[in-house]
């Protein structure tokens, strides 16, 4: 029973992840690497702030710098 309710409970979480996971990617590409990394997401996305953006860049540029190292 309980497998069956968690089951039920993960299938209901697994899209708002997915969702996370897509959001994330993108402020990667777009704001980290891409074309727009001199322009303030903070502006778009009303919910992201200015301390919690430069720790999400510090992580993301974190991560590349160990990948380009292992390559």
């Amino acid at each position: 029973m309980k497998f069956l309710m968690w089951n039920r409970f993960d299938q209901r979480l697994y899209p708002i992840s997915n969702i996370q996971y897509h959001f994330k990617s993108r402020l990667t590409l777009r704001y980290v690497f891409g074309d727009l990394k001199d322009e303030n997401p903070c502006l778009k996305y009303k919910h992201i702030d200015e301390e919690t953006l430069r720790l999400f860049k510090e992580s993301r540029e974190n991560e590349a710098l160990t990948v380009s190292e292992v390559t």
